[in-house]
């Protein structure tokens, strides 16, 4: 499959949360619904305010990436399963890397 990487949307981000790094959910990161990639609504949040900086969509093929992200701070992000078939999933403690 292809990657689709949609431009994650900035949520009013205060400069505490902007900088050069990024998270990007490629294996094993991928959002799956019942063990098959999905493309599903990803919402980045801070774990110190729980602020919500971005969200985006992830591809068909379960990929996503957010930009621009301070790579001192932690953040979770959620992912839905707009079906509501399943329930959110939770991944905690991401830190950005830097290219």
């Amino acid at each position: 499959m292809v990657s689709l990487f949609v431009r994650s949307a900035l949520i009013g981000r205060p400069p505490a949360f902007a900088g050069d790094g990024i998270i990007a959910g490629n294996s094993p990161g991928l959002v799956t619904v019942a063990g098959a990639p999905a493309a599903r609504a990803v919402h980045l949040r801070d774990a110190q305010t729980h602020r919500l900086v971005a969200r985006t969509f992830s591809g068909t093929d379960g990929t996503y990436r957010f930009d621009d992200l301070n790579p001192d701070r932690r953040y979770y992000l959620v992912a839905f399963d707009d079906s509501r078939r399943f329930n959110a999933v939770v991944r905690d403690g991401i830190q950005p890397v830097v290219p």
